[in-house]
């Protein structure tokens, strides 16, 4: 699925009624309830109404074999804007690029037939199994859907476990001499060095794709052909365009150090004869 950005339509007729009285722009509802100079833009009435749709949607109460497949903890993420969830037991954190992080606890989960939904602080939560896709070019696909609704808005996006999230990550970052001809094929590439590796995965025809992250926070799509060693084509990246697994880890090739700060832990990669051919970092903050 495509993932959007889905606005109450509550919320589009008062936008649509302030561009036609000539209001509209730099005056909004600061969030639920919030006074704009037509009104409030939605209303808590309005938004347990949403966040009792959702739980409907979700069917009738599961039977015991559907609850143990809602158990584990899940990580979520969507687009349009960019956002990531961790939906763990008895508590959520929501991350949008820029704005605040919102954490919180979690009610006990009202498992249902299609899906699970929880409350969290001001987050409304519903996870239900079903192929999902997140990334513009297609990526990986994830074996559940998400909806968060935060103040009245509805993020969707995709979801998958904990457990899946790290079979992801290991999967490229253990393949990582088999990926590293098409990875100094592309490093040279990079502009704004040094460059780093996001992801490198399989492509077809036996090419091979490496996403690099530039010094300067600009992304590439860097592929690579057949031989190991031929560049087919470099492409900047959206910073909506992402594929599962991406930055978790992020390979810095040697010589070059990995990355600084208390925000990152770094290992060593050794390769034949134990040189170290490069350090997989990971954020931790």
């Amino acid at each position: 699925m495509r993932i959007g950005l889905c606005r109450s339509l509550a919320a589009a007729a008062a936008l649509a009624l302030l561009a036609a009285c000539g209001q509209g722009g730099s005056d909004s509802s600061s969030g639920p309830g919030g006074e704009g100079p037509s009104g409030p833009a939605i209303t808590e009435e309005e938004i347990a109404a949403k966040a009792k749709a959702m739980l409907a949607a979700l069917g009738a109460p599961a039977t015991p074999d559907v609850k143990a497949q809602y158990s584990a903890e899940f990580e979520a993420a969507g687009a349009e804007p960019d956002w990531s969830a961790t939906i763990l037991d008895n508590y959520v954190v929501f991350t949008r690029p820029g704005l605040d992080e919102v954490q919180t606890t979690a009610s006990p989960r009202d498992v249902r037939a299609q899906g699970f939904y929880t409350e969290a602080g001001p987050l409304t939560i519903t996870v239900r199994a079903g192929q999902c896709t997140y990334g513009e070019s297609g990526g990986e696909a994830y074996p559940y859907s998400v909806t968060i609704l935060y103040e009245g808005v509805s993020y969707d996006g995709c979801a998958r476990t904990a457990e899946n999230a790290t079979r992801a990550t290991k999967r490229w970052a253990d393949a990582l001499s088999q990926y590293l001809p098409a990875i100094d094929a592309c490093l040279p590439r990079v502009q704004a060095k040094p460059g780093r590796v996001t992801i490198a995965y399989p492509g077809e025809e036996g090419q091979t794709s490496v996403r690099l992250l530039e010094a300067d926070g600009g992304r590439l799509e860097c592929v690579v052909g057949a031989d190991g060693a031929t560049v087919v084509s470099v492409e900047p990246l959206s910073d909506r365009n992402v594929v599962a697994g991406e930055r978790d880890p992020i390979f810095t090739r040697a010589p070059t150090p990995p990355p600084g700060g208390s925000c990152f832990t770094s290992e060593p990669v050794a390769g034949s004869g134990a040189a170290v051919i490069g350090h997989l970092s990971r954020r931790t903050c």
